[in-house]
């Protein structure tokens, strides 16, 4: 038979195991596996949720547990305990805990009364969501690792430190088994994309999909319960629409949205609208024409009107080659009327040229 161990038998490992499911009081089973107990020096602590100390909750200090080191009598013991429940910001259970150990309990059964105890479940609220999901548990040690990873991404690239709270990362983030990974490109690919872009974009983005400020912006891309790709392309869609308005360009919803799918940018919409002003003048009547914009035929026979917002942008950004035609036609009806002339004409192709000479198109 097994000896029952007291707490001078008790090594800090043996305190707080990772459990395979949230156990209910007095199970007496072991726990899956064994959690790390000791801290780096230096790394993010979280304070307990009542800390006498600061009259907070929840707030972030530094601190520099003890490296843990077999026990071999009661004071050393204490002295483990209250160092593990400090890490985890619930010194505030230290009598509790000293208590069970004093009574002989054992490390298991420490181990299941404390998830029972409200404090533990208020800390760690995402080690119980994700036990209500069936995703794999998780020990404290690998919570507070999680939480520092978070914190840390908000650091590096400047998001508002208030976007981050203990209860969205457990509740939201580490509950929903989302992963730094998945945060980090939320922020690069999404967040950054608006906050960082000119203030066309953010007006856009914020007249099309509602978020406005870094505040905003910051809980709308980090919130799990929208969709990541679908929010990478509504900044895709933001920049595409940013870029036509710095250009004097209404790109409109519909083709912001074209765009996004073909994988458009910010810098590669402006470089393909510059070649509007290179065409300018096709959509202006000329003497010739009677000062009127006259009707051009289409790839289907019929006749239309050409316009700088229709087919000069879908020209210009490649959305129909019916518009490419169009427009390639209006600047050869313009060559052949000045043909001869000397003058010059406007082509969509190669910009001005001296109508004196023969032009291939």
């Amino acid at each position: 038979m097994a000896k029952r161990r007291n707490a001078t038998d008790i090594a800090p490992q043996d305190l707080m195991p990772i459990p395979t499911s949230v156990p209910p009081a007095n199970a007496g089973a072991p726990a899956a596996g064994v959690g790390a107990t000791g801290f780096p020096a230096g790394t993010r602590r979280i304070t307990p949720l009542n800390d006498p100390t600061t009259g907070t909750g929840g707030g972030i200090r530094r601190s520099t547990p003890a490296a843990p080191t077999t026990v071999t009598g009661q004071t050393d013991a204490r002295s483990v305990i209250t160092n593990l429940l400090r890490g985890f910001g619930l010194q505030t259970l230290d009598k509790w805990a000293w208590n069970l150990i004093t009574h002989n309990a054992t490390t298991d059964m420490i181990t299941d009364e404390l998830y029972q105890q409200p404090l533990f479940k208020a800390r760690f609220p995402g080690i119980f969501i994700r036990q209500e999901k069936g995703l794999p548990a998780i020990s404290p040690a690998d919570y507070i690792t999680l939480e520092d990873d978070f914190y840390n991404l908000i650091h590096q690239y400047g998001l508002p430190a208030s976007v981050l709270t203990p209860s969205f990362i457990g509740e939201q983030l580490i509950g929903n088994d989302v992963s730094p990974s998945e945060i980090q490109d939320r922020i690069v690919k999404g967040y950054a994309m608006v906050a960082d872009a000119p203030a066309s974009v953010q007006q856009t983005f914020k007249q099309w999909f509602g978020a406005a400020g870094t505040g905003q912006l910051a809980g709308f891309f980090l919130n799990p319960k929208n969709n990541a790709d679908t929010l990478m392309k509504e900044a895709q869609m933001a920049n595409i629409q940013g870029a036509g308005i710095n250009a004097g360009v209404n790109i409109g919803k519909n083709r912001a949205t074209q765009l996004a799918a073909m994988g458009d940018t910010y810098a590669q919409i402006s470089s393909q609208l510059n070649k509007l002003t290179q065409t300018a003048g096709l959509y202006q009547a000329n003497q010739q024409e009677g000062f009127e914009n006259r009707p051009v035929r289409g790839a289907t026979g019929q006749a239309y009107h050409l316009t700088e917002s229709n087919q000069g942008v879908n020209a210009a950004l490649g959305l129909s080659a019916a518009a490419e035609q169009e427009v390639e036609q209006r600047g050869l009806e313009r060559l052949n009327a000045f043909r001869g002339g000397g003058g010059a004409a406007q082509t969509p192709t190669a910009g001005y040229v001296g109508l004196g000479s023969a032009k291939s198109f």
